[in-house]
């Protein structure tokens, strides 16, 4: 495993964390 794949891999776990997180705040003030 490279390392670039691995850095892919964290800014795509962060990214999807932030999606749900924003995801579940939205739902939380409706």
């Amino acid at each position: 495993m490279s390392t670039s794949s691995v850095k892919l891999a964290v800014v795509d776990g962060s990214t999807i964390k932030q999606t749900v997180e924003l995801r579940g705040s939205a739902q939380g003030a409706a």
